[in-house]
C-alpha cells in the first residue's frame, strides 16, 4: 500500500541497475509508488537487465530519450560517469517556459564523489539535480538516506523524490557540504558493524560455540541492539549502562575496550573515511558518498 504522505510516481528511469539502483527500484515497486512497466532500467550488463525484466521493468542498454515527468535515478559508478553523462544529457528534454527550474526533469544522484553542481553542469543544465546517499540496508528497506536539495526547488518537486527514497528506509535532509561526514558515518557505517560482528563471531567460535550458532547469536544480538537503539530513542551510553553491572561480565569486557582504545580508534576510522571521501571527490568539491 502507498503510505498516505507518499507521492506516486508517473514512472522512473534507473540509470545503473546495480545493488543500489535495483534496491530503490524494488522498494518503489513494493510500496506501489510506481508500476513495474513504468520503470525503465538502463544498464549495459545483460544480467542486470535480466534482473529488471524479472521484476516486470522495461530495459535498455542505453537511454535515448527521457520524458520530463518521471525522475531519473543515477546509480552508476562515478568512474564511468564521464562516459555516461553525454548520453544522459542528450536524452533529457530541454526545459521549457520562463522558469526552466520548474519544467526541467528531475535527476536524483546516488553516485559516489560527484557533487550536484558538477552533475548539473555535465548535463548541460537540462535537469534539476538532487543528491542522495542511501546505505546498503536499502536492500531490505532499512536504509538511512541523506538527501540534499538544490536551491529553489519547489515542494511539488520534492515530494516524489522523498517518497522514492523513503521506499527503502528513513530520510534525513542535510546540506550537501556535510556529505563527506555522512559518508564516513552512515555510508560506510554498515561495514564497521559487520567488522565488529565478524570479530565477535570469531571469538565465540574460539570459545567453543559451533560456527552456525555463533553466527545466529551475533547476528541477532546486532539486530536486537540496533532495534533497541532506534525504538528507545535513548543515548547509546544510557542503554550501555542499563546492561552493565558493576564488577560484572559486561563491565569486564568494556574495560578491555577502554584498555585498547576503542573510542579513539572509531573516531580515527571515521575521520580517515571522511578524509578519503574528500580525496575521492574528483570535482574538487566537499561532497561525496561511499
Amino acid at each position: 500500500m502507498i503510505p498516505p504522505h507518499a507521492e506516486p510516481l508517473p514512472g522512473l528511469v534507473v540509470l545503473g541497475f546495480g545493488n543500489l539502483g535495483s534496491a530503490i527500484a524494488e522498494g518503489a515497486i513494493r510500496r506501489r509508488l510506481v508500476h513495474p512497466r513504468s520503470v525503465l532500467a538502463v544498464d549495459v550488463d545483460p544480467a542486470r537487465r535480466g534482473h529488471a525484466e524479472r521484476l516486470g521493468c522495461r530495459v535498455a542498454a542505453v537511454v535515448e530519450e527521457i520524458a520530463s515527468g518521471p525522475p531519473t535515478l543515477v546509480s552508476v559508478k562515478p568512474q564511468i560517469w564521464p562516459e555516461v553523462a553525454p548520453m544522459l544529457a542528450s536524452a533529457l528534454p530541454m526545459p521549457e517556459g520562463s522558469d526552466p527550474g520548474h519544467s526541467a526533469p528531475m535527476v536524483v544522484s546516488v553516485m559516489a564523489g560527484r557533487s550536484s553542481a558538477s552533475i548539473h553542469e555535465a548535463l548541460g543544465g537540462r535537469a534539476v539535480v538532487a543528491r542522495a546517499m542511501p546505505n546498503t540496508p536499502a536492500r531490505i528497506g532499512l536504509a538511512i538516506t541523506a538527501l540534499a536539495w538544490p536551491e529553489g526547488i519547489s515542494e511539488a518537486q520534492r515530494r516524489p523524490v522523498r517518497s522514492l527514497l523513503e521506499s527503502v528506509g528513513e530520510v534525513v535532509e542535510l546540506p550537501e557540504s556535510l556529505f563527506h561526514a555522512v559518508t564516513a558515518v552512515s555510508g560506510s557505517g554498515p561495514a564497521y558493524v559487520f567488522k565488529f560482528a565478524e570479530a565477535m563471531e570469531r571469538a565465540a567460535i574460539e570459545l567453543g560455540i559451533p560456527p552456525i550458532v555463533a553466527r545466529h547469536l551475533v547476528a541477532d544480538t546486532v539486530r536486537g541492539a540496533g532495534a533497541l537503539l532506534v525504538e528507545q530513542d535513548a543515548e547509546p551510553s544510557a542503554l550501555r549502562d542499563a546492561v552493565t553491572s558493576r564488577g560484572g561480565t559486561t563491565a569486564a569486557a568494556l574495560e578491555q575496550f577502554e584498555r585498547w582504545g576503542l573510542d579513539p580508534a572509531v573516531a580515527d576510522a571515521i575521520r580517515a573515511a571522511e578524509t578519503r571521501s574528500r580525496e575521492l571527490s574528483g570535482d574538487g568539491t566537499s561532497t561525496e558518498p561511499s
